[in-house]
């Protein structure tokens, strides 16, 4: 069986978890404008999400994403419950975890989110160009988060 690509492979893993497509393929396309090559993973509910991350329900490896961008409100299990599991697990704690909303009790789920150690939040709007370029920026800025919770995590092991 093929190894999954990797970052050492100058790859970025990228999970989608949302229950709308269109949003996902707005998420996708927003991606594929920057520099950065990107292996694109998605899951239609934060169930589907977890299964592929903790390799349950079957699959033959778990994924590794390096960055999941995770829809707030989704029928069955939220978003904001994904990643307090997310969070809590040792093996996938260090993911990068971008909380993705278009509701409009943004404060409360923001502070909800940060609370539960979201790494990133944006808020969905009308405006497309506003929207992919927030998109964006997660992946683009992916190294330097990385550096700095690779700085994290040594301070918490010491």
């Amino acid at each position: 069986m093929a190894r999954e690509p990797s970052i050492r492979d100058g790859i970025l893993n990228v999970l989608l978890v949302d229950d709308d497509s269109d949003h996902r393929w707005l998420t996708r396309d927003a991606i594929g404008l920057t520099d950065r090559l990107c292996c694109i993973h998605e899951a239609a509910s934060a169930e589907e999400a977890l299964a592929m991350l903790t390799g349950a329900e079957g699959r033959c490896e778990r994924l590794n994403p390096d960055v999941i961008y995770l829809d707030v409100e989704m029928p069955g299990m939220g978003g904001l419950v994904l990643l307090s599991r997310i969070k809590s697990d040792p093996r996938l704690r260090g993911i990068m975890v971008v909380m993705v909303t278009g509701s409009r009790e943004t404060s409360r789920q923001q502070q909800e989110a940060i609370r539960n150690g979201a790494d990133g939040f944006i808020r969905k709007t009308k405006n497309t160009s506003e929207m992919m370029q927030a998109l964006r920026a997660p992946v683009e800025q992916y190294s330097m988060w990385a550096v700095g919770a690779d700085s994290r995590e040594a301070k918490t092991t010491r």
